[in-house]
């Protein structure tokens, strides 16, 4: 269930106003039901007459809106230049949950992991929709959504609008929830939609197949901007504070790379994986990572011995699995560090892989590379550099 964004084209670029006379404002979607044409342009016709009934039903569905100055209304009809569709999780006191079609909260979705987790009470908004006549008006229209939801729209509001009074649309002052700990949203593991939500403030909480999700085979990566709210969590036990949660999330997206999500793109999955949050970062190995019949491939292979890609394979993965654990104190180049991905965390086949002989090349440099660093735990020398074996791939 990824999010969407929608960038509906506007008619002209001298029609928009400047981001910074934008305000937001929460839609009152029962009094909405009598003009359910007013979102259809900035949604593209997805917000009509039976979602509106849907979300009327439940007070945990909300619509917010960016409009821009009065001066630029049509009359008393204001322009629309983004709107968001989320949904408030977790327990509320009276406030009932969205029963069948409950959507899954961004934080709980920690529930399918094996570890026996003792959980938090929370409250989150989960984005489900933004809508926006250009991108710059989504970002716009998140950041103010958040700062209400983080009990800074008061700031944002302080001149009231006679023109929308009794209006469906409602300025934001005082949020109507007393505590929301987070903002949260699933999107489909791509770097660009990573980029995006990571440059509004968002972290990665898990990547995964979730398999109390709509579309259990979707897989989703579960973002967060944690607020205020969740500060007093983090106080009572440092467990629960993001990095410690990103490395459990990590270390379970590593291992799940040979499996389910060995098909991830391999950009994304390695930006996942070189994040750093140094507080829950790994020691350096201080003795050599691999037994004695590794430790034996790799002289073989340092004597020029030919050796298997099948008995490679295991070490490579070992290497794999230590480097990307952040232990490994080795620097490795784009190349060397995509293949080592592939193939051995991924478990790519090896005609996906190489493409020509240069990767063959750089597959004669993984072992060795490691046997120095083997050099480097004998020596206690803190940097190895892999040779850059690839250019022109």
């Amino acid at each position: 269930m990824a999010v969407s964004i929608f960038v509906i084209n506007s008619n002209s670029q001298e029609e928009l106003p400047p981001l910074e006379d934008c305000r937001l404002y929460r839609v009152n979607i029962t009094e909405l039901l009598s003009k359910p044409d007013v979102l259809s342009d900035v949604s593209d016709g997805e917000i009509n007459r039976e979602m509106l009934k849907i979300m009327a039903a439940n007070r945990r569905h909300e619509l917010y809106v960016l409009l821009g100055p009065v001066v630029n209304w049509d009359g008393d009809t204001p322009i629309i230049y983004s709107g968001i569709q989320v949904c408030v999780e977790g327990n509320i006191a009276d406030v009932p949950d969205l029963g069948g079609e409950k959507f899954s909260d961004c934080f709980f979705v920690f529930r399918d992991m094996p570890e026996n987790l003792d959980f938090p009470e929370l409250v989150g908004v989960n984005i489900l929709k933004v809508y926006a006549v250009e991108q710059d008006y989504a970002n716009t229209a998140v950041q103010l959504m958040t700062r209400y939801y983080n009990g800074d729209a008061a700031e944002d509001a302080l001149q009231l609008i006679p023109e929308l009074e009794g209006h469906i649309f409602i300025q934001l002052q005082t949020r109507t929830w007393p505590l929301v700990h987070y903002v949260g949203v699933f999107d489909k593991p791509n770097l660009a939609l990573f980029d995006h939500w990571t440059s509004n403030g968002f972290s990665p909480i898990i990547i995964g197949k979730i398999k109390y999700l709509k579309y259990k085979k979707e897989v989703v990566c579960a973002m967060i901007k944690w607020l205020n709210d969740y500060e007093p969590i983090v106080a009572a036990n440092i467990f629960w504070s993001h990095p410690q949660l990103f490395s459990l999330a990590r270390n379970n997206f590593k291992k799940w790379l040979s499996g389910d999500l060995n098909s991830v793109d391999h950009s994304f999955a390695a930006r996942i994986l070189e994040m750093e949050f140094y507080s829950c970062r790994s020691p350096i190995l201080k003795e050599r990572p691999w037994n004695e019949v590794e430790d034996r491939i790799i002289v073989a292979i340092n004597r020029g011995a030919p050796v298997s890609l099948e008995v490679m394979d295991p070490v490579i993965r070992k290497v794999a699995d230590i480097y990307f654990n952040a232990v490994l104190p080795i620097m490795l180049s784009e190349v060397d560090r995509s293949l080592l991905l592939l193939r051995g965390l991924q478990f790519r086949p090896t005609d996906e892989i190489m493409v020509n002989s240069y990767a063959k090349q750089c597959y004669s440099f993984f072992l060795p590379a490691a046997a120095e660093d083997h050099e480097f735990i004998r020596r206690g020398h803190q940097t190895i550099t892999w040779k850059d074996s690839c250019d022109g791939i």
